[in-house]
């Protein structure tokens, strides 16, 4: 009996609070439901959905009394894309991206909208494939690449998002591959690059991104140094909600 009246008052609760809402919904031009939920003076309360053209849940978004909010993102198959926390509408704290057969593929860290500390990818069987560090939204310090067994393949140094310091590449057997500096962005300095079945090391002279001493640099090897150390752009995880896969591709 007393589980009933607990009850009952929670029920009572909950219609009070979306008797004083207006319940809103939209639609596609198909007939589908776009977005529905309830709204208190133009502000949403409680849950509101969002839905994909076909009908499919797109975003589940709970909403509390201090101006914060729980998300769900989720891609055109229904799949969980993306869970985090907003306040107002800017993220806030730890984001999870995850790809279509379930697995978290990649978490970030938000303050007001704009990245902040550490963020890092995964790959199927939950190893780091890379991790990088931000402030006020961009790569500062050292952004580390990983092969999929754990062994580093790359890193960074980032001067608030411009390339400065030390970069490395390695060989999977864990032997360095090349090395040198970049200075606001280019290549600088000497770069020393090693061949994983020879102990011969080339040497390349850089001033500002161009090679000086070409005379001496072997036009395959020029190829095989654009193939290691290309940067490769850090998009935004959301451009993959609906093929996280695809975030892999430029890695």
């Amino acid at each position: 009996m007393r589980k009933f009246v607990i009850l009952s008052l929670l029920a009572l609760g909950t219609l009070s609070l979306y008797a004083q809402a207006e319940f809103k919904q939209t639609k596609y031009p198909n007939g589908n439901i776009k977005m529905e939920g309830y709204f208190e003076n133009g502000n949403p309360v409680g849950v509101m959905k969002r839905y994909h053209e076909n009908g499919i849940i797109q975003g589940i978004q709970i909403f509390a009394s201090d101006g914060t909010s729980k998300a769900e993102i989720y891609a055109g198959d229904g799949t969980l894309s993306a869970r985090g926390k907003y306040e107002g509408q800017k993220k806030v704290g730890l984001w999870q991206y995850y790809a279509s057969s379930g697995y978290t593929f990649m978490m970030e860290n938000y303050e007001k909208g704009v990245r902040q500390g550490e963020a890092l990818v995964f790959s199927a069987d939950s190893v780091v494939l890379e991790r990088m560090y931000y402030v006020d939204g961009l790569l500062n310090g050292e952004r580390v690449s990983y092969y999929p067994y754990g062994n580093v393949m790359t890193r960074y140094t980032y001067e608030m998002g411009v390339l400065n310091g030390l970069y490395q590449f390695f060989f999977e057997s864990g032997s360095i591959g090349e090395e040198g500096m970049y200075l606001n962005g280019k290549k600088d300095g000497i770069w020393k690059v090693y061949d994983v079945e020879s102990p011969i090391v080339q040497e390349i002279i850089y001033v500002e991104g161009e090679i000086e001493n070409k005379s001496e640099v072997d036009a395959k090897l020029q190829e095989k140094l654009d193939s290691y150390d290309v940067d490769p752009k850090i998009l935004d995880p959301e451009d993959y909600i609906n093929n996280p896969e695809a975030y892999f591709d430029r890695l």
